[in-house]
């Protein structure tokens, strides 16, 4: 243990050990924190709902595939092991967010999965994320498991894994990087 930093009602955070920074989730699922970990202190604050307005908008940029899913709030939410992104469920689906300095930039919102507070997951390398899944979005293959994503492609999966059920969490394995 280096440093505490109190933070009022910290449900859970997510960093990485490229950033100086982290993400906290407090108990309002509609806003991330960004707190400096060097001083110790909240930098940022992220509101979903204003996130989604700028989407809906199109003043943000935001890849969206014709069933992406919106974003109320940072229900689960990761970082790549080399602090490029933020990757967040809403609403069933997955966000990208790209990490700039202290701030972040919604790039893209995926396709709805699953409702509920599934976890993300993230290989080793930061190629690929992962996510449960119970829906059958129109261009994913019919399946109930996972789906896995190239980090900068939310739209299609690369490899979909049918357990014939749904269920929360998966893991890459860190040992043999994959």
């Amino acid at each position: 243990l280096k440093k505490r930093i109190g933070i009022a009602g910290l449900r859970t955070f997510a960093a990485s050990p490229a950033l100086s920074i982290c993400f906290v989730g407090t108990g309002d699922k509609g806003v991330l924190l960004i707190v400096d970990l060097d001083a110790g202190r909240e930098i940022g604050r992220f509101d979903a709902n204003g996130l989604q307005r700028e989407a809906e908008l199109g003043r943000s940029g935001v890849k969206r595939g014709k069933d992406s899913a919106s974003i109320s709030g940072f229900d689960t939410f990761e970082v790549s092991v080399d602090g490029m992104y933020l990757f967040c469920r809403s609403w069933g689906g997955l966000h990208r967010f790209r990490i700039e300095d202290a701030t972040i930039v919604y790039e893209e919102a995926g396709p709805r999965l699953l409702d509920g507070d599934a976890r993300i997951e993230m290989d080793p390398n930061g190629k690929y994320v992962a996510s449960a899944s119970g829906y059958r979005p129109p261009e994913h293959p019919p399946i109930q498991g996972f789906h896995v994503y190239a980090v900068r492609d939310l739209q299609r999966p690369i490899l979909s894994i049918d357990i014939g059920d749904w269920s929360r969490a998966m893991a890459f394995d860190r040992e043999r990087g994959r």
